[in-house]
C-alpha cells in the first residue's frame, strides 16, 4: 500500500485553545521527504501558511493511500488548523497510528515514539536534545533582546492548565530568533526544529513497517485493524465536545468553599491546635499517637497512612463503634467531608480552565454564549485496552463521594455531572452497561449461575451473597459485603484483603467451595501470567503482565475485555449515526457509559443504539445489558426509560 507517515510541530498542545502547527513534515516508505514551515508571528503566536505550500501539501498528499502518524488524533486536527481542504484530503485516507501499534506489541512498555526507535530500531535521540538545548538558549535571547515577543509562559492562555516543560511550546523559537537578529546562513537555529521533525518522521514511518510485519506473523493485524478504527471515532468526539454550565461551576466553588469552614472550625475546636490537615506528620501524630487508633495501612516507605480509605476505614470500623473515640470521629469526619470538597473544587477549577467560550449569533441578533470541553481520549493510556483522559480528565466527572450508612442510606457530597448537560435545543442520551465488569467475570470464568443470574434479570451481588453466607434471603449489609467481595476478586485482593472486605475470616476458601469454577479460571489466568509474561483479551489482544504481579491477570483481562467491548461499541455507533442519523451524535465516553446528543425534536434511535452497543459482546456469544436514560436538565438529573 501507498503510506506516507505525517508529523507536526505545533505552538503548544492544546490544540483547542489557540496552540497550531507551525511545521509540517512528511516520509513515505520510497524515503521520500517533505517539509513544510509556517510563519509563526511572535507577537502573537499565530501561524500563517503560504498558499503555495498548502497547494503543494494537496498535491502530495493526493498520491497516497494510507497515512501514518504516531498519535493520530493530535496530529490530525493539528491539520485542521492548517488547512481544511488539505485536511479533508488527508483525512479521507486511510488512517494508521505507530502508537496504538506498540501498544498491541507491549502493553506495558512506552510508546514515546523517541524510546520506541532507540529500543526497535537503535535511532538514538539526540536530536531532540539538540533542539531542547536551542529552544532552552533561544528563550534567554529572546527575553533580553526581544522583550516583546510573546514566548512560552504558564499564563498563556493557549496553555491552560499546563504543568510540563514549555520548551515544547517554543520549538519555533530558534529558528525565529536567528532569522530576526540575522544570524549567519550556517547557524545551527536556522535548521535544528526542521532536523528534528524529519527524523521524527522518518523513525515513524519505518517502525509502521517493522510493526505492520510484526502483526503479519504473529496474526494480529484483525486486532491493530479493529483498534484502528477507533481513531476517527474518538477524533470526532473530541473535535465535538461537550456542554458545561459555566456558571453553575462557579456557583458550585463558592458554595463548597462556604461549606468547608464550619469543619475547619469543628476540626481547631477538636484539636485546640493550629491544626494542618494536609500535614500526613500532623495528622499521624494526632490519629495513632494522641487518639491510639490502630495502624491498619502503612505507605510504601511504611509510615501510618492517611489516605481517604484508611481514614474511612478508621471512621467505619472503629470510631463508630467505639465512644472511645469521640474526638477522633469528629476529627475524621470533619477532615473527610473537607477532602471531598476541597477536591471537587479542584476538578471543577480543572474544568472551567479548559472550557472554551463558544458565541452564536442569531437573525435577530440575539447572542447566545455557550462553554464547551474537549477532553482528550488517550487509546494507549492505560496498561489494559480502556482509555484514560486528559485536558481535562472526563473519566472523574463522578455522582459525588457516596457512602452507606448501615441502613442503606445514601451521603453524597456533590454531583459533579450537574455541571455537564444538553445545551438549548438539545437532549441527550445516556446509555450505561450494567455491572459489565462483572459480567465479563461471569463468562469468562464460566461462571453458569452467575451468567443466569445476568441472563434472567436477577441481582448478582444477592447471588453471591446467598452463597456466601449460606442464605436464601441475604441482609442489605450481607449484599453489600458479597458486592464488594466481588469487586475484591476482579481487583486480584489477596486473601487478607478479602477477609477484611468481607468482616469474616476464610472467605477465600468459602468462595473457591461455592463458586469452584471462579477459583479454576482465576489460578489458569496466574498460571499463564507466571509462564508467558502475558494474557489475552476474549478477542486476542496481548496484556503485559509481570510474573511476579501475575495475581493482576484477572483485572487486566476484565478491563482489557470492558475496554474492546465500549471501544467498539464507540465505532458502531458513531459510523451508525453518521451514515443515518446525521443529526445525532456521540459526544462522550465516561468508564462503561456512552452519551449521545440530538435536536429536542428528533427522534433519537435509541432501540439500534442500545444493540450496536450490545453487538460486539454478542459476536463472541456474550450478553451485556444496557441501561437508557435521557437527560433535558442536565447529567446529573436523568429520565429512566
Amino acid at each position: 500500500m501507498n503510506t506516507i507517515a505525517i508529523d507536526t510541530e505545533t505552538t503548544g498542545p492544546s490544540l483547542y485553545h489557540g496552540c497550531e502547527a507551525f511545521m509540517l513534515t512528511a516520509c513515505d516508505t520510497e524515503g521520500s521527504l517533505y517539509c513544510w514551515q509556517g510563519r509563526v508571528d511572535p507577537l502573537s503566536r499565530k501561524v500563517y501558511w503560504k498558499r503555495k505550500d498548502i497547494l503543494e501539501m494537496i498535491t502530495v498528499f493526493s498520491e497516497y493511500d494510507a497515512v501514518v502518524y504516531h498519535n493520530a488524533t493530535f496530529d490530525m486536527r493539528a491539520l485542521d488548523l492548517i488547512n481544511e481542504k488539505m485536511a479533508a484530503i488527508v483525512h479521507s485516507k486511510i488512517v494508521d497510528d505507530t502508537l496504538i501499534q506498540s501498544h498491541i506489541v507491549n502493553s506495558a512498555g512506552s510508546h514515546g515514539l523517541k524510546d520506541l526507535a532507540i529500543y526497535y530500531l537503535n535511532i538514538l535521540d539526540d536530536d531532540e536534545a539538540e533542539l531542547k538545548q536551542a529552544v532552552t538558549d533561544a528563550r534567554t535571547v529572546a527575553a533580553s533582546q526581544l522583550p516583546h515577543w510573546l514566548i512560552g509562559s504558564r499564563d498563556l492562555s493557549s496553555l491552560p492548565n499546563y504543568k510540563n516543560s514549555l520548551l515544547f511550546s517554543d520549538y519555533w523559537l530558534p529558528a525565529a530568533v536567528a532569522k530576526e537578529l540575522n544570524y549567519s546562513e550556517d547557524h545551527p537555529w536556522h535548521t535544528v526544529c526542521q532536523t528534528y521533525a524529519e527524523r521524527d518522521v522518518e523513525r515513524t514511518i519505518v517502525l509502521h513497517r517493522a510493526f505492520h510485519n510484526y502483526f503479519e506473523q504473529q496474526k494480529l493485524l484483525p486486532i491493530y485493524h479493529a483498534h484502528r478504527e477507533v481513531i476517527r471515532t474518538v477524533k470526532s468526539i473530541k473535535d465535538g465536545g461537550f456542554h458545561f454550565f459555566k456558571n453553575k461551576a462557579e456557583d458550585a466553588i463558592e458554595q463548597l468553599q462556604h461549606d468547608i469552614k464550619p469543619y475547619h472550625e469543628k476540626i481547631v475546636e477538636v484539636t485546640h491546635a493550629d491544626f494542618n490537615i494536609n500535614s500526613p506528620k500532623q495528622l499521624c501524630e494526632l490519629l495513632y499517637d494522641t487518639y491510639e487508633l490502630p495502624i491498619i495501612k502503612v505507605t510504601d516507605k511504611g509510615s501510618p497512612s492517611t489516605d481517604a480509605d484508611a481514614l474511612q476505614q478508621l471512621l467505619t470500623d472503629f470510631c463508630n463503634t467505639s465512644d472511645e473515640y469521640a474526638d477522633a470521629k469528629i476529627l475524621l469526619d470533619c477532615i473527610l467531608n473537607v477532602r471531598a470538597r476541597e477536591t471537587t473544587c479542584s476538578y471543577i477549577n480543572n474544568y472551567l480552565s479548559y472550557a472554551i467560550e463558544y458565541k452564536v449569533t442569531y437573525d435577530d441578533e440575539s447572542i447566545l454564549t455557550s462553554y464547551y470541553l474537549h477532553p482528550s481520549l488517550n487509546q494507549t493510556g492505560t496498561s489494559t485496552t480502556r482509555f484514560s483522559c486528559s485536558t481535562p480528565n472526563s473519566q472523574n466527572i463522578s455522582k459525588g463521594r457516596e457512602n452507606e450508612d448501615d441502613e442503606g442510606n445514601k451521603i453524597r457530597v456533590f454531583n459533579l455531572r450537574e455541571l455537564f448537560g444538553p445545551p438549548p435545543g438539545y437532549k441527550w442520551c445516556a446509555i450505561d452497561y450494567k455491572s459489565l465488569q462483572l459480567i465479563i467475570f461471569a463468562y469468562e470464568s464460566g461462571d453458569q449461575g452467575l451468567i443466569e443470574t445476568f441472563l434472567q434479570g436477577g441481582d448478582p451481588h444477592n447471588y453471591v451473597a446467598c452463597g456466601l453466607f449460606e442464605t436464601d434471603a441475604p441482609t442489605d449489609l450481607e449484599r453489600r459485603v458479597a458486592k464488594n467481595v466481588n469487586y475484591a476478586l476482579i481487583f486480584g485482593a489477596g486473601d487478607r484483603k478479602l477477609d477484611l472486605t468481607a468482616g469474616r475470616v476464610g472467605v477465600k476458601d468459602l468462595y473457591k467451595k461455592q463458586f469452584p469454577s471462579t477459583d479454576r479460571y482465576m489460578q489458569s489466568v496466574i498460571r499463564e501470567a507466571r509462564k508467558t509474561g502475558r494474557i489475552h483479551t476474549a478477542w486476542g489482544y496481548p496484556l503485559e503482565v509481570s510474573a511476579d504481579k501475575a495475581y493482576k491477570g484477572v483485572n487486566y483481562i476484565i478491563q482489557g475485555d470492558e475496554g474492546e467491548i465500549v471501544k467498539r461499541a464507540m465505532v458502531n455507533t458513531h459510523q451508525f449515526l453518521s451514515q443515518e442519523h446525521p443529526a445525532c451524535k456521540l459526544i462522550m465516553q465516561i468508564h462503561d457509559e456512552l452519551i449521545f446528543e440530538y435536536p429536542d425534536w428528533y427522534d433519537f434511535p435509541v432501540d439500534d443504539i442500545k444493540s450496536f452497543m450490545m453487538k460486539p459482546a454478542a459476536d463472541i456469544g456474550w450478553v451485556t445489558p444496557v441501561d437508557v436514560s435521557f437527560i433535558s436538565e442536565h447529567w446529573g438529573k436523568k429520565d429512566v426509560c
